[in-house]
């Protein structure tokens, strides 16, 4: 039997020669570029005189299609596939031994020469010179204090823009996505005489046809490596469109790392004159910044809470996310949830007058979902710079946010103790009690005694014994 196995599998191989060593090819292809990805120099030689001007020649055929290249082909590809997967289930339900087998080999082919094309034409990107590398810029570790400076900078971005952009008759967002994916022509021109590694040849991102698809995977965009072309999910919030189509405009020039991308493409947007690609969804955190709300108290709120002429916000529900669909509930954490707190003058001015319905709704209109915010606030995070990115074990790029939601309401409960409220005061704001937020001073104080203390060992060890 094994003899008769042997055999069969012998003749197997041999009629299928071609594959077996297109397979084999392919695994060398992934092989040479394992051995080659830590050597710099040589990822930067090919990222300069094969990778990019493949990509941009490719592109360049691709461009004036009005549909994406890249799903067209997967469409082909996995419909072939299927087609052939039915012929070999008839060949083998006719006695043919070899068809499944035969299948799941030139799958196999087509699958490791798709991979190693993607490490050819984008792996790479990731083990040349990053952007900060080329453009000499050092990525410090956030503190308190640049989370604040951070709030101006939104502060100022709301207020700059949010007049400027089309609304409806109801104040709301109105820009058409087709017009936005239309609008990006010379974005990246205001960063040119910066950067002009950046600069290349202007491609048009293409509306995504599966864009559910994307929806379901968390993707609002993506760059094809082997086509060199952007696709945009349709079903991203209008809002979030523009940035997202800077984003991967970043990676059509060579930015890989998704952190440098949204560096890249947030400036490009802020910086090419187009308010529509300046107004972004900063509004989350910034309020989160300035009120110290829960994050299920920030999605319940609606602009009815939002008391003007009285200059508070009234607290009084939230949403519970403890089943897998946002539950609304009028009855807080505790009698203390329930409270109104000060509208201060910055937020008054970067809230939209003269709107109806929820600050944050979801994609249907309704309580966002525990994946629309979780994709929102990575979104936002990747926006601001307040992702990580690492090396992993294997030396993979690894993607960890550490700043949650909540870290702002610490930040809240931080500027109120700078700010000189008493613990009951601070309570009132943040809906806690004031032991809880006593315990919080407490551990501030302790800091600040630490802090005073290597101030003045500091000082003492650098003045002599004689002038003291």
């Amino acid at each position: 039997m094994l003899k008769n196995t042997c055999e069969t599998l012998t003749a197997g191989l041999r009629r299928h020669r071609a594959a077996c060593l297109g397979l084999l090819a392919g695994l060398a292809a992934l092989g040479l570029f394992a051995a080659a990805r830590g050597n710099r120099a040589a990822m930067d030689w090919w990222l300069a005189h094969v990778s990019m001007p493949v990509k941009r020649g490719i592109s360049a055929l691709v461009d004036p299609l009005p549909f994406s290249a890249c799903e067209l082909g997967a469409t082909v590809l996995i419909v072939g596939a299927l087609a052939f997967l039915v012929r070999a289930i008839r060949r083998a339900v006719k006695g043919q031994k070899d068809a499944l087998p035969a299948w799941l080999l030139h799958v196999a082919v087509l699958v490791v020469w798709g991979y190693a094309g993607v490490c050819a034409l984008w792996g790479t990107q990731y083990y040349g010179t990053s952007f900060a590398g080329r453009a000499g810029m050092q990525s410090p570790a956030v503190s308190v204090e640049q989370l604040a400076a951070v709030t101006d900078y939104f502060a100022a971005r709301v207020n700059e823009t949010a007049d400027a952009v089309p609304r409806d008759e109801s104040g709301l967002f109105a820009v058409e996505k087709t017009e936005i994916l239309q609008s990006c022509t010379g974005l990246y021109t205001p960063l040119l005489e910066r950067w002009p590694f950046l600069d290349g040849p202007e491609r048009h991102p293409k509306p995504a046809v599966y864009s559910k698809l994307m929806s379901a995977w968390g993707f609002t965009g993506y760059l094809c490596p082997l086509v060199g072309e952007s696709t945009l999910n349709m079903d991203c919030p209008a809002v979030f469109l523009p940035v997202t189509v800077a984003h991967e405009l970043a990676h059509q020039r060579g930015v890989a790392a998704e952190q440098e991308a949204n560096f890249v493409g947030i400036l490009a947007a802020t910086e090419g004159g187009n308010a529509v690609y300046s107004y972004s969804g900063w509004l989350f955190g910034y309020l989160l910044l300035y009120t110290g709300c829960r994050r299920g108290e920030a999605l319940a709120l609606t602009y009815r809470d939002i008391d003007r002429k009285a200059g508070v916000i009234h607290i009084d529900k939230k949403v519970n996310y403890a089943t897998t669909k946002p539950v609304l509930e009028n009855h807080l954490k505790s009698d203390n949830g329930l409270r109104d707190i000060p509208l201060l003058p910055p937020l008054a001015e970067a809230l939209p007058k003269n709107r109806i319905g929820l600050l944050f709704p979801g994609g249907d209109g309704g309580y966002m979902t525990p994946y629309e915010i979780m994709r929102e606030w990575r979104h936002y995070c990747r926006d601001i710079g307040l992702n990580q990115i690492q090396q992993g074990e294997n030396g993979e790029t690894v993607e960890t946010f550490p700043i949650t939601p909540h870290c702002f309401r610490h930040s809240f409960a931080t500027i109120c103790y700078e700010a000189g409220l008493d613990p009951r005061q601070a309570a009132g704001l943040l809906g806690d009690t004031p032991e809880v937020v006593e315990a919080v001073y407490t551990h501030l104080r302790q800091d600040r005694r630490h802090t005073a203390a290597e101030k003045l060992t500091a000082y003492f060890s650098e003045k002599p014994a004689s002038q003291l």
